[in-house]
Order: structure tokens, then sequence, then C-alpha cells
């Protein structure tokens, strides 16, 4: 216990340290593990050191929380892509008093165990989860079906934001929660832990070990005074919902006051019990005919109604075991088919899926309902990603040309993936190679310098992963472990008796001379603690390096045995080191693995993450050829990711937009091809030859799109006057036309104008590149410049605008506005068409236009299919049009508005009397390309999803509306 008057010298000390701390740093936020090595170092090296030398632990850890309570700690940031949603959970009331709520105990929690300051955990609720919940579903309402997706980086933490958001849904009112942790028991063992210290507050276990504390975490007396129960686990960390424990719950949600919670593994038997089990207690199910069972000898039940109890899934690892990866729709994957069996028990429920590589998910069919097993798991609602801090070390920052760690990949001499003894093609492990020890070196020589940083109790570990089988990493260990036994025997030896050297002392010490001299210590320093720093003086076997097997075959590691002294661990592993396992304090890696998917091989990177006072020490052995993959993967993200930003610009939901993963290393696949079913290829972009690029989303402001009108006439009057070019009417198409305008006048209309991003194809920078293309530069240089009029009508002849002197028709085109989050309309709505095929005919010579039209007339006519249906020019793409002996043209659009009556019309109303009230009309453009070659400019392969191939503008025709 400290004393009253010690306390009030921490603080004032801890407050002086804090100040120190911003003067050197200059940090708006700090990543909490960072500031923790940063306090360490103020602790033990600044003025106050001296002071400091005399305090208990005790007193330090009070010191580093009123430190860390000071500061604004990051969790990196929320970024939302969906349209605006209804904010209900931001109207819900707050209480003040933070043990009446479930996140407020669990906030209260993180203040205590992790020193986060109010302020800071105010912002991750507020920026982070806040938002998440406004787009789940609202437990109030009498029913909903939302499905989420969260995209992490890998190593970047994300059991704190889905443990925030289960408390925040109980206390909206969600009654069930189901968290899914993938295949692994330990894994579900370890989120069952996190589980129960942050949302249960009381040990799942008690029940099998009466010498175990009840109350813990949230449930301790400082954050739940009553010591009442606010939630209920039905999993324990040593029992899944599987087996007899199952069979033993016999009570319905009904009866139990609290929120319930299971963590449960994604396996089918324990899926199928958790549906049997809520089906049952709640006659929401009954038994099918034994005809219709799958097996004759085990009885099936099919759901007869739904429940009122508000569901919350969270699907940890969403990429992995839950997708369904059969092309029968009517007969998916059976974890995928119980998981959304028990979604359909539920009116009201909520899923959302974690994962670091979400290829697989995006590649869900949208459009899959099927009757038995409801809606797949596409994120048709939102999408999150979090954007990771800037201390986070991801694949950009060391695969990257420009990655500041790229230094610390080493590929030189790596052993090559070692194969089973029952591979076709056996690969032995006979000795441990070259670059294997070289690798041992960096981590004894790595150890030496954290305990030099004072990093003494840190947990260290180093990874090999080189084998994907159990017989393997037996042998594997048991040669490792004989050689490190050796290197350590002869430091324990040499190292501090002279001569100091011996075969294994010189190689590491060449090892430390090319890898670590830059680190501000000399050989000598490293040479004296070499033995210390490897083998502690107690030798006891949690105090000195272990080569430790990690698979199924063998117990997950457990940090609270090293918490006194640090973990010293050489892991060999396969499968269980490359999903969902934080290796502590990763200081090397060895890695050699031909996985060739993106999402296998990126889950793997157990060395991403947080290296919190040696980033500089790390390393990774990998093979050439690996590190060009991860160069290819990291570029497929980002580009990802971009596109998901730029959605979340558009204001679209995940469903009423097109994403698509690049796929142009040769020899790797996306993700697994059971999981691309629905995927086609395809070119991000669309500027090719033979293809219109039109701008269907229009900016709301009457300003631009005044300045965009003023813009392309002055321009169009320059090449005019320049040129002598005049308005003519057009002979196939009736509107006006402008002929041979010149490419620099085009270049500029395009540089000139501006067009929101949302636009799917219209890119400037990529549209001027593309029209300079040296190859077809002097068939670009005149260009058709057509005003895509409305009908000339008596009826329309208000219906027109002044432009270059010529009276030019409106051409109607309905649109609305997504919601008031974003500022631009869209033409046609969900469909997003500002041009008609037919306007590109405008510009051919008559008798070529005939041929054409009589040519797709007889095509269509001939085709058996089409018996049934009625022959009409619209039917004709643009493409046909689009012939190789034409000019390229720009299309004009200047609209007559019409809104589209859906549930945007309030919304749209008003954009509608902006443009009224100022007297001007919305402008947009189309660039038709011939099609001088049948090559896209793009040579990039893409897998797009099955939203992205509906996007497709030639395989929708509109009848317009012109009048």
């Amino acid at each position: 216990m400290i004393q009253e008057e010690k306390i009030k010298i921490i603080k004032s000390t801890a407050n002086l340290i804090s100040d120190l701390i911003d003067t050197e740093y200059h940090a708006e936020y700090y990543l909490l593990d960072d500031l923790n090595a940063i306090i360490d170092k103020y602790v033990k090296e600044s003025i106050y050191a001296p002071l400091l030398a005399g305090y208990t632990d005790e007193e330090i850890e009070f010191l580093r929380k009123n430190i860390i309570s000071s500061k604004m700690i990051s969790f990196g940031t929320s970024v939302v892509i969906c349209e605006e949603a209804d904010d209900w959970f931001d109207k819900i009331p707050v209480d003040p008093i933070d043990n009446h709520t479930h996140f407020g105990r669990y906030k209260k929690y993180l203040q205590d165990v992790n020193g986060f300051s109010t302020t800071t955990l105010d912002e991750l609720s507020s920026k982070t989860l806040n938002p998440i919940m406004n787009h789940a579903g609202n437990p109030k309402l009498d029913s909903f079906d939302k499905r989420g997706l969260v995209i992490g980086d890998v190593q970047s933490g994300k059991t704190l934001n889905f443990i925030g958001l289960i408390n925040k849904a109980f206390d909206a009112g969600y009654k069930l929660a189901i968290v899914l942790t993938g295949t692994i028991e330990a894994l579900r063992q370890q989120t069952q832990k996190r589980i129960d210290y942050g949302v249960v507050g009381f040990n799942s276990d008690v029940q099998t070990d009466a010498t175990v504390s009840a109350f813990i975490g949230v449930g301790e007396k400082k954050y739940n005074p009553t010591q009442s129960r606010f939630t209920t686990a039905l999993t324990t960390r040593e029992t899944d919902f599987n087996g007899p424990y199952a069979t033993k719950i016999c009570i319905s949600l009904n009866e139990i006051a609290t929120p319930v919670i299971l963590v449960v593994k994604k396996q089918v038997s324990t899926l199928k019990k958790i549906y049997e089990w809520l089906g049952k207690q709640h006659s929401l199910i009954e038994k099918k005919p034994q005809s219709e069972w799958k097996n004759p000898d085990k009885e099936e039940y099919k759901t007869i109604k739904q429940t009122d109890f508000p569901l919350f899934v969270i699907d940890d690892e969403a990429d992995y075991a839950s997708i369904n990866t059969k092309d029968d729709e009517n007969n998916p994957t059976f974890t995928n088919a119980w998981i959304r069996k028990i979604l359909g028990l539920f009116k009201k429920q909520t899923y959302i899926g974690f994962t670091a590589t979400p290829f697989a998910n995006i590649f869900i069919n949208h459009e899959t309902d099927v009757e038995e097993y409801g809606k797949d798991l596409f994120p048709k609602d939102f999408i999150v990603n979090i954007e990771p801090p800037k201390s986070y070390i991801g694949a950009n920052e060391i695969f990257l040309e420009d990655g500041k760690y790229q230094n610390s990949i080493i590929y030189e001499d790596i052993c090559p993936e070692v194969k089973s003894s029952k591979s076709r093609y056996y690969t032995p492990f006979k000795a441990v190679p070259d670059s294997m020890k070289k690798a041992l070196y960096d981590y004894f020589i790595s150890n030496v310098i954290r305990d030099l940083r004072g990093d003494t109790k840190a947990h260290r570990a180093m990874l090999i992963n080189i084998s994907m089988t159990i017989d393997n990493h037996f042998i594997i260990c048991e040669k490792v472990t004989a050689l490190v036994e050796k290197i350590l025997q002869d430091y324990y030896l040499h190292c501090k008796v002279p001569p100091y050297t011996s075969k294994f002392i010189e190689e590491t010490k060449q090892e430390f001379e090319k890898e670590y001299s830059h680190c501000g210590y000399d050989w000598e320093d490293i040479l004296k603690r070499l033995p210390d720093s490897n083998i502690a003086p107690s030798k006891s076997a949690a105090n000195r390096i272990q080569v430790l097997i990690v698979n199924s075959a063998n117990k997950m590691i457990d940090y609270e045995d090293y918490k006194e002294t640090g973990a010293r661990l050489i892991l060999i592993g396969g499968f269980s080191l490359s999903r969902g396992l934080t290796l502590e304090g990763l200081c090397v890696s060895y890695f050699s693995r031909n996985s060739k998917t993106f999402d296998t091989l990126f889950q793997m990177g157990r060395w991403f993450g947080y290296r919190p006072n040696y980033e500089d020490l790390f390393r990774v052995y990998m093979p050439e050829e690996l590190v060009g993959w991860y160069k290819g993967i990291c570029s497929s993200m980002e580009e990802l990711k971009d596109d998901v930003r730029r959605m979340r610009d558009a204001g679209k939901k995940p469903i009423e937009f097109g994403l698509r993963v690049k796929n142009d290393v040769a020899t790797l696949k996306i993700t697994a091809k059971n999981k691309m079913l629905y995927a086609e290829d395809g070119f991000k972009t669309v500027i090719g030859y033979g293809s219109v690029i039109p701008t269907p989303d229009i900016y709301c402001s009457p300003k631009i799109n005044q300045e965009n009108l003023q813009s392309i006439e002055n321009l169009l009057k320059t090449d005019m006057d320049t040129y002598g070019l005049k308005i003519e009417t057009d002979e196939v198409s009736k509107n006006k036309i402008i002929h041979d305008v010149s490419l620099e006048t085009i270049l500029q209309i395009i540089n000139t104008t501006d067009f929101p991003e949302a636009n799917d194809f219209y890119n400037k920078q990529s549209l001027i590149e593309f029209l300079k293309n040296p190859d077809f530069l002097d068939k670009m240089q005149k260009w058709d410049v057509v005003f895509a009029e409305g009908r000339k009508t008596e009826s329309n002849k208000d219906k027109v605008f002044k432009f270059l002197g010529e009276d030019i028709y409106l051409t109607g085109r309905q649109f609305d506005k997504r919601s008031k989050a974003v500022d631009y309309l869209r033409i046609q709505g969900s469909i997003e068409q500002l041009h008609n095929p037919r306007d590109t005919r405008a510009g051919l010579d008559k008798d070529i236009y005939d041929s054409i039209v009589e040519e797709e007339k007889q095509y269509f006519e001939s085709d058996p299919k089409n018996k049934t249906k009625t022959w009409s020019e619209s039917r004709i793409p643009s493409v046909k049009y689009l012939i190789k002996d034409r000019k390229p043209m720009l299309l004009i659009y200047v609209i007559d508005l019409k809104i589209i009556k859906n549930e945007n019309e309030a919304i749209s109303e008003e954009v509608y009397k902006d443009f009224e009230e100022a007297k001007v009309h919305p402008v947009g453009i189309a660039l038709g390309i011939p099609r001088l070659t049948d090559v896209l400019t793009a040579k990039t392969l893409y897998k797009v999803n099955t939203v992205a191939q509906q996007g497709k503008a030639e395989d929708i025709v509109i009848e317009y509306e012109e009048d």
C-alpha cells in the first residue's frame, strides 16, 4: 500500500516525466507498447533515474499508470465504408455512472489495467465502436438482418475492438452474443479468457476449480460494486459448447435475466448443438421426416419460426472456415450452412466478420439466398477498414522498395520448405543449414541488445515455420535443440574466460558486424552478455531459452507462465503458427513455405505488428521468390483498400459497389479456388478501345456545374475560332455536333472540369495517360464533340439552353442523392448510367450506321433464344458503334433532372430545388473510344466480385425518357 504522501510525490514526478516525453517526441498520440518502452527508458536513464532507483515495483507501476493516463493512446482509425447509417446507437442516453453499463465497466477496467486515459477511451468509443454500432441493427426494431466486415492488418490487434462492440451491443439491448474463433481449441481458450475478463467479469472455470476467484476483470468489486452477474457465459476456458456439456444446458434465453455469450470454435458439431439448443428450447425447429435426412442414422431439423431475441455474432478470422466452398448453393459446406441456420433462427440478427485478409469474403455471391439456409455471409451492409497507427510495422514497410524496414529481410541460402515423408516430393530435414544457424545467432544477439536496452523482462521469440506436418516438427525441433545447446554451452564456457573465442563465437561476431553493428554497441558489449542473456544463472526452465513445438499435438503457449521473467522461446510449427496466434516479442523469423494464395501467405506473417524498442532488431529470413510474392500481395491489398476508401467517399453499401482484387502475380492465386467460385476475371479500369467512359456521378453544387459548362464552352470556342469549326446537325442522331475538335482541347476539357471520384471508371490522370498512348496517338488527334440532346418536340421547346449561340435541347435523366453525407447526385440511381448506347452512333456515316443496325438485327433474329423477343435498336451496345474507322467522341449531357421515387426522395428534392433556384443544369460528359485494337491498355488481371460483374454498363439496356 503506497502512503498518501508518497502518492503526491509520485504524481508530481509522473507529470514532470510526462512533460519530458512530450518535449522529446512531440506526439499527439502514442501506441501503448511504444509509450511503455519510452517510460522504461526515462525511468532508467533520465535525470530522475537516481530518485526512482529506490521505488518499489508497486510505486513504479503507479508512476507508469499516471504517465499513461496523461497521454492520448492510439488504437488506429476506423473508416466506415457504407451509406449514411441511422445513428440510432448515438441517440441512446448514456448512463453517467460507469458501473451501470457493460462498456462503462470495460472502460474503467482498461483504464486501470492498461493505463488508458479517459480521453483515449472516449475516442475509441466515439470514433471506432459507435460508428460500427450505428451500422449494426437496432435491437428495439421488430426485425433486421445486418451483415458487415471489419478489416484490420495482421497482428495489428482486434480483440479489444470486438470486446468493446460486444459490451456496447449488450448495453443496446442485445440478448445473445456468439463469438466464432476459428478451429483451434487453444485459440478459442485464449479468446474465452479475454472475454471472461472484458465482458463476463466472472471466471468461466470456477465451476471446475474451487480455488479460483470467481469475479475477475470487469466483475471485480471496483468495477462492479454489487458483485452482480451482468453477463452469463455458456462456454468456459476448458469447455466449448459441445459434448456432454452442451446437452446439460436445458435452459432457454427467457429464463436467463442477463445477456448470454458463447465463445465457440467453427466446428460443425458445435454449431449444430447451438442450433438445436436454441431451436428446441424456444420451439423454433421441428424434426424433418426421416426420408429427408442426409444421414439415415442422424436426425435432422428445420426452422419453422424465428425468435424475437436479438443476436450479435462476431466471426473472428471470417475468411477461414466460414466461407462456402461448394459450387452448389443448395448444398453449402457444413460450417457455412450451420452459421447461416443459426442466424436464421432470429428475426433480429447482426453478423460482423473480422479479418486481415478479406479476399474470400468479398467474393461471396451477394445474391445467394436459399430457403433452408438463408442469405450467405456477404458483408452487404457495411465494411469497416481500421487503419493501424503509424507505429505498426506492416507488409508495406517491410516488402515495398521504399519500406522503412526492407533491410530486415534476409533471403540468402534459405532452407527450402520441408515436406513430409508422405509427400510425393519428400524433402527431408537432415541438418540445420547455415542460414538457419545465422538466424539463431541473430536471435541470441537481439536478446543481448534488448537486455542492454533495459527490456530484461520482455518476452522474446524466434519463429521457425518451414513445414506444415507434425512429423517434421519433431525432427526439426530435435536438431535445432541440439545445435542451440551446443552454441549456448560454448557461450557459457568461452565468453567470460580468455581468449574469449571459439568457432561459434567467431561466427556470432561476424553476424553481429553484418546485421547489428549499427545499434550503438561494441562487440565487447555483446560478448560479455551472450551467456547471461541466453542462459540465465538460475538455469530454470522458465528463465532460459526453450525450443518448443507449437502445433495441434502440443499445448499452446501460456505467457502467464513467464510473466515474472519474460519468455525466451524458439518456436517450431506450421499451421498453428500461421493464423490468429500472437508471438510476443518476435525478433527473428525463419520462413519458407510454398503456399500459393495471397491470404494464406499474408496470415503467416507473424512478423507484422508492433516492435517497441526493438524495431531495428527484427529479421525475417525467407526465399527471394517469396519476397517477390509478398510485394505483389502488398500491392493488391493496398489497391483493394484504396477502392474501399473510394467507395466510402461514394457513400454506398458493399452490395451497391463492385470490388476487384489485382491478381498479376502469375504464380499466386488470391485465395483458394473454391473460395472464388463466383469471381470472374476482369480489368479494374475499362479505359480501353471500344468503350465508353462516363460520369454518372455529378456534383450537387450548381456553381461547379456552371463552371464545368463554361469551361467546355470557352475551350470549344477557342478551337472553333482557331480552326474554323462550326456546330452542325448530325445526320444519324440529329443531335448537335462539332467535327474535328483537337485532342489538345479534349485534354483541357478533362483537366479543367470537376467530377466526383465516386465515378467508377472516370479518372482524370488515367484518361489523360491513355489518350496520349503513342501507339494510337495519330488516331486520337481529331474528335467529334456531340451534345446528347432530348427530343425536339413542341412540348419540349422551352427545355433548351444557349451554347455558342445555338439552342441545345436538355436531355431528361432520372437521379437520386444517396444520402446527406455525400456531395453528388447519381444519374439513374443504383444503375448509375449516364449515357445511352444509342448516343455513340453520332458521327457515323449514314450508310455505315445502317449496315451496323441491319447486321445486329439479323444476328438477333437468327438466335433461337430470341424467338419470343422483339427486336429494337436499343439492344445494340456502344461497342458496335465505336468501330475502328471513326473518330473518338466526347458526349456532353446538360440534364433536365427528374427525381426517382424512392427512399431518398426527400434528399433528392433539396438538390432539385438548389439547381432550380440557381437556374443551372447539371452537366455530365462521356468519352467514346473507337475499337482501334481488341487489347485493353490495362494489362493487369483482376478478379471481380459478383456486385462488380453486375455493374457492367453494357449489360444494362435503358429506355430513356427524353421528353
